[in-house]
């Protein structure tokens, strides 16, 4: 899994952040994995247990960009504007 964006990690630490974050969690996790391909690509049965396909490489890419976007000053201002604020 990679993230378009990756060249950005060295003057934006809080997206590398999310990214590692993310990406730690849906390479370790199975259910994560799973769960993404759910959100994404929608669902094959009424008890929402599996996808009715998995992402590909790249789909799983374009889902950690987005996630590293969070991260970014845009995104964290997108963030506040939806009422997050980060923890200390």
């Amino acid at each position: 899994m990679k993230s378009v964006s990756e060249h950005r990690f060295e003057n934006n630490p809080k997206e590398k952040e999310f990214h590692d974050k993310f990406k730690e969690m849906f390479e370790s996790n199975g259910a994560a994995r799973k769960a993404l391909s759910g959100i994404t690509l929608g669902r094959s049965n009424d008890n929402q247990n599996f996808p009715t396909d998995f992402l590909n490489e790249k789909e799983e890419g374009i889902c950690l960009s987005i996630i590293q976007w969070l991260g970014s000053p845009v995104g964290q201002n997108f963030l506040r504007d939806c009422g997050f604020t980060e923890k200390k």
